[in-house]
């Protein structure tokens, strides 16, 4: 397996790890990712689900260049960009740490941009673009409706979820405008559906809490900026 210099661009930190990974696809039609340096960074392999998310991602992607028949890309554990710093590591001193934040998305056919909060699970970007990086996000709903003076109720996407969950009664009170909350849950072995997102537009982070530890829901804090305005008139 051919290791390369992995140098690290603008914005990645010292003490962030820095690694490559090669993803490639055998005679048979297998998918294989492989970490080039396992003694040095085997602790930072990232979820399975992570994984299947990134292959799947660079085999599609058509303008990857392609080494040997591999697609190498880049990770990272820490970045700072537009004076963000984001973590995503599961081996920090006191335990993993992935950052929930937000993340300005694309404008509609009416030019409302609707931005996404998720959890950071893993960041990468391509050696010959280190410019353009990418986070896999575990991402939330787009419907998160205030649930009390500072917080808003979020519901993380899950791949067994219903394609009408935002239609249906068993997940959403119409008459209350919010969701319909998994308070007698009592497991949750759902894989979270994970996106891969340019983190270019990352807007903050944002404080996320279980509802409860077996929940698909997660408690967002509000802003600081926008505390006043929820007791202040002009």
């Amino acid at each position: 397996m051919q290791e390369t210099n992995t140098e690290r661009p603008d914005g990645v930190p010292h003490n962030s790890a820095v690694f490559d990974m090669l993803i490639w696809m055998d005679n048979t039609g297998g998918v294989h990712a492989d970490m080039t340096t396992p003694s040095i960074n085997g602790k930072c392999m990232p979820f399975q689900s992570v994984l299947h998310c990134l292959t799947d991602y660079c085999l599609q992607h058509g303008e990857v260049n392609v080494e040997e028949g591999s697609i190498r890309i880049r990770c990272i554990s820490e970045l700072i960009i537009n004076n963000i710093h984001l973590r995503s590591n599961p081996v920090e001193r006191h335990g993993a740490w992935f950052d929930n934040i937000v993340i300005g998305g694309e404008p509609d056919e009416h030019n409302i941009v609707s931005s996404i909060y998720g959890n950071l699970q893993f960041m990468f970007f391509f050696p010959d673009t280190p410019m353009i990086q990418y986070g896999v996000i575990h991402p939330a709903y787009r419907f998160h409706p205030q649930y009390s003076v500072f917080t808003h109720m979020y519901r993380m996407e899950y791949e067994d979820d219903p394609i009408d969950i935002l239609d249906s009664s068993d997940h959403m009170d119409r008459k209350g405008d919010c969701w319909v909350l998994d308070d007698n849950e009592t497991s949750n072995q759902s894989s979270p559906h994970l996106n891969i997102v340019s983190l270019e537009y990352t807007q903050s982070h944002v404080l996320m809490i279980p509802y409860h530890s077996l929940s698909k829901f997660r408690i967002g804090v509000m802003s600081q900026s926008l505390w006043a305005d929820k007791f202040v008139t002009y």
